[in-house]
């Protein structure tokens, strides 16, 4: 998602609501390494189009109590971006 999208790896909580369910679901056990194509379908109702992208599964740790808690990953020792960063400017 990182390369199509510019930005940095999307972290996020199982059985949280950070990201869809359905989401969730297709990506449930994947592994570090792990690669799988994704789908959300129009007719399912989550978009208003069809919408397939391909991932790979960087890293997997079991969450805190803290996030466990919130219900979303909390971000700990995350570095800022240097003003050369690319990670949110586009080709455009």
């Amino acid at each position: 998602m990182e390369n199509t999208m510019r930005a940095m790896p999307v972290s996020y909580l199982q059985g949280g609501t950070d990201i869809l369910g359905s989401l969730q679901e297709q990506i449930a056990g994947l592994k570090p390494g792990d690669k799988k194509t994704v789908y959300l379908l129009k007719k399912a109702g989550f978009t208003a189009e069809d919408f397939v992208f391909d991932i790979i599964i960087d890293e997997v740790r079991v969450a805190s109590d803290e996030e466990i808690l919130l219900g979303y990953p909390v971000q700990v020792d995350v570095k800022p971006c240097e003003e050369d960063c690319q990670c949110y400017k586009n080709d455009l």
